[in-house]
């Protein structure tokens, strides 16, 4: 029997609509590909259950990838994504990389940049991120290593250039604080050279470490945050200030402004909601003063558990969206003050709800964001905003620049703001512009050119 009528038996016990559109794509791809249906057929042998479904979508996602099903040939720790292709194999001319993931889902961004370049002489072996942080070393190796051999060994014969990369389009993380471990490891095991891992995240740099990197801007600019508002209302509260997961950071510039009594000015979440459990939010209770414990959490619209993960990127709600000033609490911060923090500039969706609605940007985030930010061609309004506070290396100090800065419109009146507004609305107009041209297509440009500068920097 073959595999598309073993596939088709299958979904017809599944009985779900949504398997049987991927496997028209199914269909469609092994009759254009003859020999990777041969190789698929050779894979699994007839005695073997059918490929392991591990998840699938409902709809075309935010980056406009219509992933239906996923689809593992072999039975645990590897899996083989079906966004672009079932099996990619280092015999190949034209394929030219292996996914090593528990589930594919979240490396579909990745798979779509690769898309976009040429990889050329090089087999990328790509090992989803949270795969290796989630678990210790010894366990993340001992299901890896010998597909990492394999496929090293494979790719050498084939005159490649092996590539270990790190994907984490929606992270930050980085090989001095988060990925040392498992580099060293390749290093020192398999004979890998730190230059020959690439860490492909939203980090904007690496310190200057021995490994290469690649930045993406994966949840820099998801559509939800633009469902349902404009970016020309007038501003009726001075300012928001948004946290659902309390880090420290958040809490110290949160307090710095109770303590300022600037909060009846705007509205401020913290502690709102979390991805897992409440136990998320402890440096809330483990910060905040007992001044202010009766107030907290500090919440807006209600708790935002992880159920209603999204809400918190989707709002017509004034209070959000008709706000003078966005304060934004960034998820990156200096690790002396918020040790689960990224440690360097990470450019979040949070950094572009003010443009997207239309407001002036204050931005809490480590050192020397501001001109990754700039880079994106914002206007940041540096006549109404000093923008200095950027510049401070000391993160503490930080916090209190950020809040002079808000405080500065605080004493402003709404009809100050605007009236502001009215006279600089083609600036605001122009902000939402520029953030939708980055949601709709220049992003994924930009990453797909970081991409290839990276690879080419290996035939340099």
């Amino acid at each position: 029997m073959d595999l598309v009528k073993k596939l088709e038996n299958e979904f017809n016990k599944i009985g779900d609509p949504l398997y049987f559109e991927s496997l028209e794509y199914i269909r469609k791809l092994l009759n254009e590909n003859k020999k990777l249906q041969t190789d698929l057929e050779n894979l699994i042998p007839e005695k073997k259950d059918l490929p392991f479904i591990t998840g699938k979508s409902h709809e075309i996602d935010e980056f406009g990838l219509s992933e239906l099903l996923f689809i593992s040939p072999k039975f645990g720790m590897t899996g083989y994504a079906t966004y672009m292709k079932i099996f990619d194999y280092a015999e190949s001319i034209t394929d030219n990389y292996f996914l090593f993931s528990d589930s594919s889902f979240e490396m579909r961004y990745v798979l779509s940049i690769f898309d976009k370049v040429e990889i050329k002489n090089k087999f990328i072996f790509l090992v989803d991120f949270r795969d290796v942080v989630t678990r210790n070393i010894h366990t993340v190796m001992k299901s890896q290593i010998n597909d990492l051999r394999k496929y090293k060994s494979l790719a050498e014969q084939n005159n490649k250039k092996f590539i270990v990369m790190l994907g984490a389009p929606n992270e930050a993380p980085t090989y001095r604080y988060d990925l040392k471990e498992y580099c060293d490891y390749l290093e020192k095991f398999v004979k890998i050279p730190y230059s020959d891992i690439i860490i492909l995240s939203g980090a904007m740099h690496q310190f200057g470490d021995p490994v290469k990197f690649s930045i993406t801007y994966g949840v820099t600019a998801p559509k939800r945050i633009f469902e349902d508002n404009t970016s020309d209302g007038l501003p009726e509260y001075h300012f928001i200030s948004l946290a659902r997961i309390a880090k420290a950071h958040r809490v110290l510039a949160t307090v710095e402004i109770l303590d300022r009594d600037l909060k009846k000015y705007g509205n401020m979440s913290l502690g709102s909601g979390y991805y897992h459990t409440d136990e998320e939010n402890s440096d809330l209770w483990r910060l905040i003063p007992d001044r202010y414990r009766d107030m907290m959490p500090l919440i807006i619209d209600g708790i935002i558990a992880k159920k209603d993960y999204h809400k918190q990127h989707r709002s017509t709600d004034t209070r959000f969206t008709h706000s003078f000033v966005n304060y934004v609490m960034e998820t990156s911060y200096e690790r002396e003050i918020t040790p689960q923090a990224w440690n360097v500039p990470f450019i979040t969706e949070k950094s572009i709800k003010p443009f997207a609605w239309g407001q002036i940007p204050i931005f809490l985030a480590p050192h020397d964001t501001i001109k990754h930010i700039r880079n994106l061609g914002f206007d940041l309004f540096d006549d109404v905003i000093d923008h200095g506070y950027d510049m401070e290396k000391d993160p503490y100090k930080r916090i209190k620049l950020t809040v002079d800065q808000l405080e500065k419109i605080c004493r402003w009146s709404i009809e100050d703001c605007q009236e502001f507004k009215k006279q600089n609305i083609e600036r605001f107009k122009k902000n939402r512009e520029i953030s939708e041209y980055l949601r709709d297509s220049y992003l994924r440009q930009i990453d797909a050119t970081n991409l290839q500068l990276t690879l080419d920097s290996y035939d340099l």
